[in-house]
């Protein structure tokens, strides 16, 4: 079974088109786990690391934020990309 150019052309154009379903959950999500971001870091400093977590620079503690809410908006998106990817590419 060959795959023709033009198969893998309309699985990206499916895939293009569910990219905003993606896009906007996962920036809603970011926003919301960003709001959440000083509880979740404490609750991980409590359980997981055991020390204190020290800024060095001023936009430092922002961006240490931002990342949590970054990483966690990907942890609960990922079920959400790989069902687009599959309903774009599956056969």
């Amino acid at each position: 079974m060959e795959i023709t150019r033009q198969e893998v052309l309309q699985s990206l154009g499916r895939f293009r088109k569910s990219f905003l379903q993606i896009l906007i959950p996962f920036l809603l999500i970011g926003a919301l786990s960003y709001f959440f971001s000083k509880p979740i870091l404490q609750h991980l400093r409590d359980t997981s690391l055991r020390t204190d977590l020290v800024a060095f620079n001023i936009p430092e503690s922002f961006l240490a934020f931002l990342k949590l809410a970054i990483y966690t908006s990907l942890f609960f998106s990922v079920p959400l990309i790989f069902y687009h990817l599959w309903k774009a590419f599956a056969p």
